[in-house]
């Protein structure tokens, strides 16, 4: 309504309610006129404070004030309608103290109150706290009683779609539609079975929705803030569950144990909405579906839901639940300006290498590991082949400097997938979406003219090569395509990179093979592409220098995790991997200069380096020949044994 100017009837009249008003805290029925009248004490303040502030308002001439408020209210030109909602929501207490007091005192003259409430809640509170029948207790007090129809389902579902997705601003096609309307229809719906518990999963969906646009599913949001707004307990199970919940199955799980664990928790969510929580998270979780009897989904649809931006792949998982996305990752926004740089190679370059110098999440060495598998996607979608030629050109470019950051993961409980493996994955998708066959090999030439990373370019050449038998293996089954390349672009390929490793190892014509930190697996590409004998030659000649040979048994080094039954974390030993380092050297020279340098001990022979040679040493028998670290760690099991025993 529109209230009157303020003037000084109306402050005369405003001063005589603040007086009044005190009495009647914390009840905030008293109208608000003009900027006169500010009371507006919380419903919710103790009723404690509300009875000494009455005690003292009795003491002042209350009866007085009263007929002072009755005279101003009765010269005004027009009425005073005062709503008073959702009286229900008040704890039993308070609801009776609404209605003493407006038994008592609020009959004022040309006002008029309007009530909204349960009829069943507050006839419950007055019988309670008053003793009386409530039904006949608001009859004496309400003159006018209207029950309300209370919407129906279909209504209330109506709305919230309808305000949902004019106030998100979201439209919705494809399978993120038919997404949505399943997750609706299993369990989103039956939680809106008051226009209350709508408004309630707005307002938190618009909570949530704000920092995660862009970033998420919005059909998996929609499920994850139902969640959030009528089952919490859920949220926080699958919130500290992680591994319970993203992906697919797993190699060797325990479906059994995983179904255990599930239906736990559920049966400690309230009866009344467990059957709704479980389908929810069936239907945003595949990997729970199928610990509850349902189907099973094959690994490859991970990448399928890393793409959508799922809730159950791991890498948008704490997106849901951080209402941000995590420290460490790449958002949605930031790669979308990163793929917009792809004509400018230089820029998007910068950009890369920079991913490597950068913490990636979740204690992953760098973010190069999120950025390549986000250009594997990338490649396997866009349409952009002149996008996808520059993102060829750059990762040959940069490849070997990409590889140096290992960000090592394990898949399978096995399989260790590290920057190696996804950038050989970004460049064979990319050739295959870049063209066809002619397409391809002209994008490979020209990428070769420029700046090429020796090691990436020689295990590309080695896994195009292998389609079609090469090098000693059977062709690979390409599931009905055909290779890449064809078999005479495949040899074009491998001379021209026969040429430029044959450049790189000339060292009188400024060639640098000898620094390279990936020398050793060079050499054995160089041995399949070109020539074994001038391979084995080379690496000869080069290792005669000491610092050379110490960096090539380096790179033969690796790590090996090994688990007692009492250790709660693995053991990491080193191994040298002497026979990869026997295809080109005599290991009985090696095991003696090793021992010779670590009598020597040259100033830049470095504590780790000298361990190493002891390690090195260890795996080469007194007759040269290479020993295993398996084979020496069940010698070292089986003297241990017999001295114990």
């Amino acid at each position: 309504m529109r209230l009157p100017e303020k003037g000084k009837d109306i402050g005369e009249l405003a001063a005589l309610f603040q007086r009044l008003s005190a009495g009647l805290r914390p009840l905030s029925f008293i109208p608000f006129i003009g900027e006169t009248i500010r009371i507006s004490t919380d419903l919710s303040q103790l009723i404690s404070q509300a009875t000494q502030a009455y005690a003292e308002a009795l003491q002042a001439d209350v009866f007085q004030t009263r007929k002072q408020i009755d005279e101003a209210l009765e010269g005004l030109d027009r009425r005073i309608v005062i709503v008073m909602d959702d009286i229900d929501r008040l704890s039993a207490d308070e609801i009776a103290d609404v209605f003493v007091i407006l038994k008592a005192v609020a009959d004022f003259p040309k006002t008029i109150y309007v009530l909204s409430f349960d009829h069943r809640v507050v006839r419950r509170a007055i019988r309670e706290k008053l003793g009386v029948n409530g039904t006949v207790y608001l009859e004496k007090i309400v003159q006018l009683q209207l029950e309300v129809p209370s919407v129906g389902n279909t209504a209330t579902e109506q709305m919230f779609l309808e305000q949902a997705f004019q106030l998100l601003e979201v439209d919705l096609t494809g399978d993120a539609r038919q997404d949505f309307g399943n997750l609706f229809h299993a369990g989103i719906k039956h939680f809106l079975t008051t226009p209350r518990a709508s408004k309630k999963l707005l307002n938190t969906l618009r909570f949530m929705f704000a920092p995660l646009k862009g970033e998420v599913y919005f059909p998996d949001l929609c499920g994850i803030a139902t969640l959030f707004t009528f089952a919490p307990s859920a949220v926080q199970i699958i919130a500290n569950s992680q591994e319970a919940f993203v992906g697919t199955k797993r190699y060797g799980e325990n479906r059994k144990g995983l179904a255990a664990f599930h239906n736990t928790w559920l049966d400690k969510v309230p009866a009344r909405v467990r059957p709704h929580v479980r389908e929810i998270v069936k239907w945003l979780f595949p990997k729970c579906e199928w610990a509850l009897d349902g189907p099973g989904y094959a690994a490859t649809y991970e990448k399928i839901w890393r793409r959508q931006l799922r809730v159950c792949s791991s890498e948008h998982f704490e997106k849901y639940f951080l209402f941000a996305p995590p420290s460490g990752t790449i958002s949605e926004a930031m790669w979308t300006e990163i793929v917009n740089l792809l004509p400018d190679r230089r820029r998007f370059e910068n950009v890369l290498l920079a991913t490597t110098r950068e913490r990636g999440r979740h204690g992953f060495t760098s973010k190069a590991k999120e950025f390549l598998e986000r250009l594997e996607d990338f490649c396997n979608t866009s349409q952009d082949r002149d996008k996808i030629q520059a993102v060829i050109k750059s990762i040959l470019k940069l490849g070997d400097t990409l590889i140096a950051v290992k960000d090592e993961e394990v898949l399978g409980g096995w399989l260790i997938w590290d920057n190696e493996t996804r950038i050989l994955r970004v460049l064979l998708h990319a050739l295959e979406h870049v063209g066809d066959e002619t397409v391809r090999s002209a994008v490979l030439n020209n990428a070769m003219q420029d700046t090429c990373g020796l090691f990436t370019l020689t295990e590309l050449a080695v896994a195009i090569g292998r389609e079609h038998g090469m090098f000693g293996e059977d062709a690979k089954d390409q599931e009905g395509r055909p290779p890449m390349l064809s078999e005479k672009c495949v040899r074009r390929l491998l001379r021209r990179t026969n040429q430029l490793i044959l450049a790189a190892s000339d060292m009188d014509k400024g060639g640098d093979l000898n620094k390279h930190p990936l020398l050793l697996r060079i050499v054995q590409n160089w041995s399949d592409i070109g020539s074994k004998s001038k391979a084995t030659r080379w690496i000869r000649q080069q290792t005669k220098d000491d610092a050379v040979l110490v960096r090539i048994i380096s790179q033969a080094a690796n790590s090996v995790r090994s688990h007692g039954v009492s250790d709660y974390v693995a053991r990491e030993t080193t191994s040298v991997d002497t026979g990869w380092l026997a295809t080109f050297l005599d290991l009985r020279r090696v095991k003696r200069r090793c021992k010779q340098l670590l009598t020597e001990a040259p100033s830049w022979l470095t504590e780790d380096k000298k361990q190493l040679l002891k390690v090195a040493i260890a795996h080469i028998g007194d007759n040269g020949e290479p020993i295993s670290y398996r084979q020496l760690r069940r010698t070292r099991i089986v003297a241990g044994h017999s001295e114990g025993e």
